[in-house]
């Protein structure tokens, strides 16, 4: 019952984060920073809460125990320095506007391998190949949109912002569903 509890508490914070991003935009990069140092410190805290366990069950060795201490190490390092988290968000940043690229030609191949499935006999099958337009089109768009934030990001630091809101309000419903849907 607790956890269900904690589920649903945390589904609603999350929520509510998200709106703040929605209304603050300008918020993702420094939070993108800071949400990779609090991922990389709870992260690497667990498994070296959780080491001993894991090594008597064969699951981990002595470098993974010195990895999850050098990973608490920098973990500390980026909470504790803004600078740290700012250059690290802005790499993460642009990544992600690279990726953006490589996603919307990957989408554009996948349109054309769908294409051929149109002609199947197999009825699912059609039925998959008859959206190749629209995989396509999301395929031009992503592409269009990557080169348009990467020549004007200050444009793309806000559109980020309110798409990671959205991705956050979606995550904490999801989270919320979850818990309603447990079992007492």
């Amino acid at each position: 019952m607790l956890k269900k509890i904690l589920i649903i508490v945390l589904g609603v914070l999350t929520v509510i984060s998200g709106i703040i991003l929605i209304a603050n935009p300008g918020m993702a990069l420094p939070m993108m920073g800071a949400m990779l140092a609090i991922g990389m410190f709870m992260f690497s805290l667990t498994a070296i809460l959780t080491w001993s366990s894991r090594r008597d069950a064969g699951e981990a060795d002595g470098f993974s125990l010195f990895m999850a201490i050098l990973g608490f190490i920098f973990s500390l390092f980026f909470l504790c320095n803004i600078w740290a988290q700012l250059i690290s968000a802005e790499v993460l940043f642009y990544m992600e506007l690279i990726f953006m690229i490589v996603e919307g030609v990957i989408l554009i191949v996948r349109a054309f391998q769908m294409r051929k499935l149109k002609d199947s006999r197999d009825p699912i099958e059609q039925e998959i190949g008859s959206t190749w337009g629209w995989i396509l089109t999301a395929g031009i768009l992503m592409i269009i949109a990557g080169i348009f934030a990467l020549c004007h990001p200050l444009g793309a630091l806000v559109v980020n912002g309110i798409y990671m809101g959205i991705e956050i309000v979606v995550a904490g419903i999801a989270a919320i569903i979850l818990g309603f849907k447990m079992k007492a």
